[in-house]
């Protein structure tokens, strides 16, 4: 594996880490803040519940910032479309965490009801929102970004901030904040006794609950679901052969990469036309078009292409990126050019296993394998009877549940 793919999977498991810590840790503190005025009914109460979170909130807002800083250095691409995307929600976002550190310093500088009970609301919204805003971030990017690339490779959003409150946001945002409160409480119950105590363990309880609830209401597509499932086994399957094949050129790890993401493209067209679906069963059951060719017919682009924009944005090797955006097109895969040889080869035995899986697992067969299968067969310079044996020997690869 390159040095450079290497990086970008450090870095991945880098992000993922802060991510981790900040919805843990910052979670937390924010949960405490939520809850304040619940569990503590009087200033002393409160007080308490503030001291708990005393010694670390400042310090664990930190997560925050190096994530974010771990975006721009390592993925500027994404950092760019999701802060120019989401400008308003990040200013939320910011505002709120700003005024969360006045709570904490100013509500004791004066001894007055009133003025406490302003830094006591104060505290609630900078728990409670971040939390929405943080879980409705993630629905979005799970559920799709409306956003393109432009000829340079600049990224424009082109959606609203309503947009973003769509359904599966908003559930994402509430359980966030309900995962939140449930680990608030439990910070609370760990510091607090009494009264404070029995009201946290209430509140663990309704927490706990909502966020299960939450969490199975989520909708999850079905289709989505295959597709997923459908490409794991391409992957595995293409791993797999390119290892039995031993073919100059196409390592089992690129082999696996290709097949798990050269379909990349088709849920983000799924998310972006209502009528995709329709558009998909034209083109895999056409005979004498490629599949990105009926696509172009109807939409302004095809899954190929964004798919290989993606891949780019993701930083995956060139070979890769370039077999992405050709894996569909014959006069590319029967190309003798020497540099298209790797990204050609990647094409054919992700092919050659989509071929066997249908085949395996009886599913609908395409026309891909028609029209593509002779040249993906020369490619990797299979005879008949090595043909054969690979398709008896894959069937429990073909067949086997990750």
């Amino acid at each position: 594996m390159e040095l450079f793919a290497v990086l970008q999977v450090i870095w991945w498991l880098l992000l993922g880490v802060l991510l981790i810590g900040l919805a843990v840790m910052v979670g937390m503190d924010m949960g405490v803040g939520t809850i304040l005025r619940y569990v503590g009914r009087n200033d002393l109460e409160r007080r308490v519940a503030l001291n708990i979170i005393g010694p670390h909130w400042d310090g664990n807002q930190v997560w925050f910032i190096l994530g974010g800083g771990a975006i721009f250095a390592a993925f500027p691409l994404i950092y760019a479309t999701a802060f120019s995307g989401f400008y308003v929600v990040m200013l939320l976002l910011l505002w709120t965490m700003i005024v969360r550190p006045l709570g904490f310093e100013y509500r004791s500088k004066i001894a007055s009801a009133k003025w406490r009970n302003v830094w006591d609301w104060t505290l609630f919204i900078s728990g409670a929102v971040p939390m929405i805003v943080f879980g409705a971030a993630f629905g979005n990017l799970f559920h799709g970004v409306p956003f393109h690339f432009e000829w340079n490779i600049t990224s424009v959003y082109t959606g609203s901030f309503l947009g973003l409150l769509n359904p599966f946001a908003i559930m994402t945002g509430l359980l966030a904040l309900a995962l939140s409160v449930m680990m608030g409480a439990l910070t609370v119950m760990n510091g607090a006794e009494g009264a404070m105590y029995q009201r946290a363990r209430t509140l663990v309880q309704v927490g706990a609950i909502a966020g299960i609830v939450l969490r199975q209401a989520l909708p999850i597509s079905p289709r989505m679901e295959r597709f997923w499932d459908a490409s794991a086994r391409v992957a595995r399957l293409s791993g797999w052969l390119a290892q039995q094949l031993r073919v100059a050129g196409l390592q089992p790890e690129d082999a696996y990469t290709f097949g798990l993401f050269r379909d990349c493209g088709i849920p983000i067209l799924l998310t972006r036309f209502p009528n995709y679906d329709e558009v998909l069963g034209v083109a895999n059951h056409n005979a004498r078009h490629s599949f990105t060719t009926v696509e172009e017919t109807v939409l302004p682009t095809n899954h190929a292409m964004v798919g290989c924009l993606l891949a780019q944005s993701w930083w995956l090797p060139d070979e890769l990126c370039q077999a992405i955006r050709n894996h569909h097109d014959l006069a590319k895969l029967e190309s003798a050019e020497p540099q298209l040889l790797v990204s050609n080869r990647l094409s054919a035995v992700a092919q050659f296993a989509e071929h066997l899986v249908q085949q395996h697992l009886g599913l609908s067969q395409t026309q891909e394998w028609t029209k593509l299968g002779p040249a993906c067969l020369r490619l990797l310079d299979l005879e008949e009877q090595q043909l054969a044996e690979l398709y008896s020997e894959s069937l429990p690869v073909a067949k086997a549940d990750d």
